[in-house]
């Protein structure tokens, strides 16, 4: 049944959005969520639903504000017309829960259209959806980043079958869910400029990203706010903590890439989310670099695109198939352990 790989994909996706739904819905309804951040979040689309366009009280709830005083993910207002439907924060880890699935779609696609195996491509798609980052992201409240998963990976799908149209409206929603996307942008059109000598959509690509972290840390939130962003504070004092930031920067580092060993062989596009690993290591907030937060969103995008690519840098460098299943198989363990030790829901 040549098909049979993609029923079994799709299965996994509904399963997961179901029960990850159930999930993140069932932790607010015993009051195990937060006003930081899903009661924001929920401010936010209730007051764009009514005609306040990204409205918020804040933090000393002294008058209401904008949300674009604090980050720049103006992708809030596509939640609200749901709330014409129903007023409630659960549209929004609903909603989180069906993006994050379809991730381990673009996965299957891109592996598909790399590696044209379906049954690894299927393996990867299901690692993904295991993969620690993403469950905790979907049970930590709502974030407009963590969209920024799926929508990097749909994009880098789209730019494999030269569809620049697709490619370039997931790049724009990524664009709109944090501010400090734009870095990450820009390194994946200096990627296409350099390596994969797409000049026209990298220079583009580049701009675009350009544009949009100025424009956001620069002016827009400074505008918003009346002052300089809140987290510029959190990279003062680095010489003083360069032992520290080694230190805590390797754990980070090998948590998130061990269970994906194969990255590795594809460094390049391990790198384009440089900006990302290196805002999250050598921040003196430790929250992000936690295993429980939100933080890894934009770096897993690029971990399971490094991971499909340096997959085939192996098989290629690696001949023998002894070798080649021996490897593979400490990948499987290491995946099954970290699932073991990281991952939210028991034996899941």
């Amino acid at each position: 049944m040549k098909n049979k790989f993609e029923i079994i994909l799709w299965f996994l996706i509904i399963f997961f959005i179901i029960f990850f739904s159930y999930l993140s819905i069932k932790r607010y309804q015993t009051l195990n969520s937060y006003y930081y951040d899903l009661g924001i979040m929920n401010q936010v689309v209730y007051n764009t639903s009514q005609g306040r366009f990204l409205e918020m009280t804040n933090q000393e709830l002294i008058k209401n504000t904008s949300r674009l005083a604090i980050h720049f993910d103006p992708i809030l207002a596509l939640f609200a017309p749901f709330y014409k439907i129903y007023q409630g924060p659960e549209i929004l880890l609903i909603g989180q829960a069906i993006v994050l699935g379809l991730g381990a779609l673009a996965v299957f696609l891109i592996s598909k259209n790399i590696l044209n195996q379906d049954l690894i491509s299927l393996i990867f798609s299901l690692l993904y959806l295991l993969y620690f980052p993403i469950q905790r992201v979907s049970l930590f409240d709502f974030h407009a980043v963590a969209l920024s998963t799926t929508f990097f990976l749909f994009a880098l799908y789209f730019n494999l079958v030269n569809k620049n149209k697709l490619y370039f409206l997931f790049i724009f929603l990524t664009l709109l869910t944090k501010e400090n996307i734009g870095l990450v942008v820009i390194f994946l059109g200096l990627y296409l400029i350099f390596v994969k000598k797409q000049k026209k959509v990298g220079i583009v690509t580049a701009i675009l990203g350009l544009i949009f972290f100025v424009s956001t840390v620069y002016f827009i939130i400074p505008y918003f706010r009346g002052t300089e962003h809140f987290a510029t504070k959190y990279f003062f004092n680095i010489k003083s903590r360069l032992n520290t930031i080694f230190v805590d920067g390797f754990s980070y580092v090998k948590v998130l890439i061990l269970p994906n060993l194969y990255s590795l062989f594809s460094p390049l596009t391990l790198l384009i989310s440089l900006p990302e690993w290196a805002i999250n290591i050598l921040s003196s907030n430790n929250n992000m670099r936690s295993i429980f937060f939100h933080y890894n969103s934009v770096i897993v995008a690029f971990i399971f695109y490094s991971l499909i690519l340096g997959y085939k840098n192996f098989l290629n460098i690696v001949k023998n198939k002894k070798l080649q299943i021996i490897f593979f198989t400490i990948f499987i363990f290491l995946n099954l352990r970290s699932v073991y030790k990281y991952n939210p829901v028991p034996y899941f």
